[in-house]
């Protein structure tokens, strides 16, 4: 599909709109089709004539309009795109949206503390759903809060924290992502995949209930039972286990460090992860169970100097019964990277940071729309690199592509 003029593919995005009123959906079009001709500009620049500013800035601040209203319509056509595949690989995580510049944007909240100086912006837990090709098909969830002095679990005790129902905690919304994502993939094969914070019990549980696979790193050598049934730590049982071949990995540059190789010794064993590991006795714990898992895990022995070694340890509750079952997890797992990514264009190409629309519950409106322009650049960016000989500007336009790819190419 040819889309130097960015409207066919907003007008089929966006063609089960729920809005009660036609304007606005309507509204919605033309500010998505501005941004997206323009993605590293502002509201102000992007939509260039007076009058197409102030219709924005009242979408935005409209009553009528939320998040998921200007998601849903995306929720639905990405199922859509998921149908030609087997299996969707369901790709979460959380990112801090940083406004600390904006001080005078009304509703944010400090979600990070160093040194004491406070950090003040949004939080953004996103579900991507991307094939096992790694093409990324579209945001399934989304979820975009601000953090009240309740959250910040750290002034807890261990014991007081484990307590609180999973509800009442922000590590609930792995566990919603997983909800919705099921919700709205009806019938789909989904694979959950997340990173050491997505290591959370009754996100296990949950996936147990619900019948949802799941690919987590682990965020530590937890109690675990063999099938001998012996109690032991994690590391001490896969310490005992042969090597059981050697995987080469590509790994991206992050953060300053650059890209590159790794070997690593491959692992994996069946384990029965522990309902009670440390014996805490609370009513709630009555509804816990020991849940069946495999672990596939990762060993860097001779990392270059001075970088730290990798050492990836991969819970799953698909089967792993042989070496191209475990590479297939970890195929699984490297996909994680594609929410970073996500990220890193809703920030450094669609500038979402930069947006001062003065209040959070507006910013929430504009990240939401931000998101489904930056999947899209992605998306594009995706199948520029597998139809090489195609021109970059019969995919997307040609301001999308020249600043998506100074985002993904640029080193720092």
């Amino acid at each position: 599909m040819t889309q130097n003029d960015a409207s066919s593919w907003i007008q089929e995005e966006f063609s089960s709109h729920a809005f009660s009123d036609d304007r606005l959906h309507k509204r919605l079009l033309k500010i998505t089709k501005s941004l997206a001709e323009a993605p590293t500009l502002s509201i102000n620049q992007a939509c260039a004539e007076w009058a197409a500013v102030k219709g924005a800035y009242r979408f935005f601040d409209n009553n009528s309009v939320s998040s998921d209203l200007i998601l849903d319509p995306h929720y639905r056509i990405t199922y859509e795109r998921s149908l030609p595949d087997d299996r969707i690989l369901i790709v979460q995580d959380t990112s801090k949206i940083n406004y600390d510049s904006h001080r005078a944007t009304e509703g944010l909240s400090s979600y990070s503390t160093s040194k004491g100086f406070e950090t003040h912006g949004l939080i953004t837990h996103t579900a991507l759903a991307v094939n096992t090709d790694g093409v990324p098909l579209g945001v399934i969830d989304q979820k975009t809060w601000t953090r009240s002095i309740d959250d910040d679990v750290k002034e807890l005790s261990e014991y007081k924290n484990y307590k609180r129902p999973i509800e009442e905690k922000e590590s609930y919304r792995w566990i919603e992502a997983l909800k919705k994502s099921k919700e709205r993939m009806p019938d789909k094969d989904i694979v959950i995949v997340g990173d050491r914070e997505n290591d959370i019990y009754e996100f296990f549980q949950e996936a147990l209930i619900e019948d949802v696979n799941f690919v987590v790193r682990s965020s530590s050598p937890r109690t675990i039972e063999d099938t001998s049934g012996l109690h032991q730590n994690m590391d001490h049982k896969l310490r005992k286990l042969p090597e059981m071949g050697r995987v080469c990995l590509h790994i991206p540059a992050k953060q300053g460090v650059a890209a590159r190789s790794a070997v690593l010794e491959l692992r994996f064993t069946e384990v029965m992860l522990l309902s009670r590991p440390r014996g805490i006795k609370i009513a709630r714990s009555d509804t816990r169970v020991d849940i069946p898992l495999n672990v596939v895990e990762l060993v860097e022995r001779n990392p270059p100097k001075g970088i730290k070694a990798l050492h990836w340890r991969i819970l799953t509750n698909l089967k792993v019964n042989n070496d191209k079952e475990a590479l297939e997890i970890i195929h699984y797992y490297k996909q994680r990277w594609q929410i970073e990514t996500f990220f890193k264009i809703l920030k450094s190409t669609c500038k979402v940071e930069d947006c001062r629309l003065g209040h959070a519950e507006k910013l929430i409106k504009f990240i939401a729309l931000k998101s489904i322009i930056a999947w899209r650049i992605y998306w594009a960016t995706m199948l520029r690199r597998e139809s090489s000989e195609l021109p970059a500007d019969c995919i997307i336009t040609t301001a999308e592509w020249k600043s998506a790819w100074v985002t993904l190419n640029y080193k720092k």
